[in-house]
């Protein structure tokens, strides 16, 4: 039996960029764990990235949204806005965030906005 050909090698994907994660703000209260629990999955944040296409340009951002209840995780976690990364990669992100454990807001429900700043490297 014939073999069949080998199929061409995938792309390698490109290096996660870096990620800057700006410290969140908070409405109608305070989630003191986001920023540490959000700096935690940022290589997680990077490798969204580097395998959803990479950046578009030198450099991106992502403006994400969530709600903090009392269990202490993020949830209806949306993407406000996104700039040289691909919709892909936001989409990867936001799943990465979604349930994701923040620590104890100081009141039900707390708002947390942040920005994750990209740089290719």
């Amino acid at each position: 039996s014939a073999s069949a050909p080998a199929a061409p090698a995938p792309a390698p994907p490109r290096p996660p960029p870096e990620v800057e994660i700006k410290p969140p703000t908070f409405e109608s209260g305070d989630v003191p764990g986001a920023e540490k629990a959000l700096t935690k999955i940022s290589d997680g944040i990077g490798k969204c990235v580097a395998e959803n296409g990479g950046l578009t340009r030198a450099t991106g951002t992502l403006k994400i949204q969530f709600l903090v209840r009392a269990r202490g995780r993020a949830e209806g976690v949306e993407v406000l806005s996104s700039q040289g990364i691909s919709p892909e990669a936001a989409v990867c992100v936001r799943q990465l965030l979604k349930n994701r454990s923040v620590g104890h807001p100081s009141s039900d429900p707390v708002g947390v906005t942040f920005v994750l700043n990209f740089k290719a490297k």
